[in-house]
């Protein structure tokens, strides 16, 4: 179980990993704030998984590499938190 930093309200969090909102005001940002990159789409059984905290070395084959293609690998252990109170704000 991984908390949030002290400084971070859980109702800022908007990613699965890392925040935009700083990155979204910044003028420097301006230009490419629109560019987006498609990552992973995963299914409901797969997204139990993540939120479980499953590891990288027990997900199905198909899961793992969409992980481990997209760079994700690395971040799992945030995996839980993060997405779980984005899923949590959405119920």
């Amino acid at each position: 179980d991984v908390p949030f930093p002290d400084w971070i309200d859980p109702s800022w969090h908007n990613c699965l990993v890392g925040c935009l909102h700083c990155q979204k005001v910044c003028p420097a940002n301006k230009k490419v704030i629109k560019w987006t990159k498609s990552g992973p789409t995963f299914s409901e059984e797969e997204t139990k998984m993540l939120v479980s905290g499953t590891t990288v070395e027990n997900l199905p084959e198909e899961t793992r590499s969409k992980v481990e293609e997209h760079g994700l690998a690395n971040y799992l252990f945030v995996y839980p938190r993060n997405l779980g109170i984005i899923l949590e704000r959405e119920q």
